[in-house]
């Protein structure tokens, strides 16, 4: 999530970055059995400018769990909220930028030696920058889903090309990367 808003903030000059977050509420108890969609969106505010990818990291991970943690709305009152304060505000805003992590499994690697910093720099000529057709994601400007791959990360990216281009995205898909290396 750090290296997609720090990356993203490099690339298209925006500052604080506005994604919404693709939530599994799952976790909750009496809900892991249930046979239904239990998703929500949830939407995640931080301030990235001036701060560095590691401060990004350690703001946004408390923001995050609390995010995910209440992502309970009805979503019809999220629309009239919506509706609310675009007139209050006499314009409209943007929720068009998705941040989807669909990685399973434990993220905390416990006992697992940190790389090296050589070793992860030696990685990056293995990176690879694909273009598929699109993976059935629902059309937004930006829409990052963060997948596992054996040994690896995989970054789906998707946009609406009238405001993000291939060169574009392959400049995003290289920020989030030097974040994360950073």
């Amino acid at each position: 999530l750090a290296a997609f808003l720090v990356g993203a903030a490099r690339v298209t000059d925006a500052n604080p970055m506005l994604t919404l977050m693709v939530v599994n509420n799952r976790f909750r108890p009496g809900y892991a059995d249930s046979v239904s969609a239990l998703i929500k969106l949830t939407l995640f505010l931080l301030d990235v400018a001036d701060l560095t990818v590691g401060e990004v990291a350690v703001r946004a991970a408390g923001k995050a769990l609390n995010a995910y943690k209440n992502a309970y709305y009805d979503p019809y009152e999220m629309d009239e909220v919506d509706q609310r304060v675009e007139r209050e505000r006499g314009e409209q805003f943007d929720l068009s930028c998705y941040y989807n992590d669909r990685r399973q499994g434990d993220r905390v690697h416990s006992g697992v030696p940190v790389p090296a910093a050589e070793d992860i720099h030696a990685a990056l000529p293995h990176c690879e920058l694909l273009w598929r057709p699109e993976v059935n994601i629902p059309r937004a400007k930006l829409h990052l889903c963060v997948d596992s791959l054996p040994g690896a990360v995989e970054l789906v990216l998707s946009a609406d090309t009238r405001y993000l281009n291939r060169d574009d995205m392959a400049a995003l898909a290289r920020a989030i990367e030097e974040a994360a290396v950073q």
